[in-house]
């Protein structure tokens, strides 16, 4: 992982997928609660204030490592709501309020 690139493999992206981290404003950690327990997740937020992106803290063992290594700025969500969380668990886009 560089500074300014955030790069991954998996069977849907076999030969790589690359995340430029400059067109991200920041992250929002989130707890989430599931049948096989509560896992933690990052969601990039993009310029325009939306949730882009998510790294889930169940499919790494290396997340901590992940979550340190992401040089952008942790925001706090203020939409708080079961809608929302749902609408946010569910589509993974949501609109945030800085």
């Amino acid at each position: 992982m560089n500074s300014q690139k955030l790069i991954w493999f998996s069977i849907l992206a076999p030969f790589g997928k690359t995340i430029n981290l400059k067109n991200y404003v920041g992250v929002m950690k989130i707890t989430e609660y599931s049948l096989s327990g509560e896992t933690t997740s990052l969601y990039l937020i993009d310029k325009e204030w939306r949730t882009a992106g998510k790294i889930n803290g169940q499919f790494y063992s290396n997340f901590n490592e992940l979550m340190a290594g992401i040089d952008l700025e942790e925001v706090k969500n203020k939409n708080h709501g079961f809608i929302n969380y749902l609408k946010l668990l569910y589509s993974g886009r949501m609109k945030i309020k800085p």
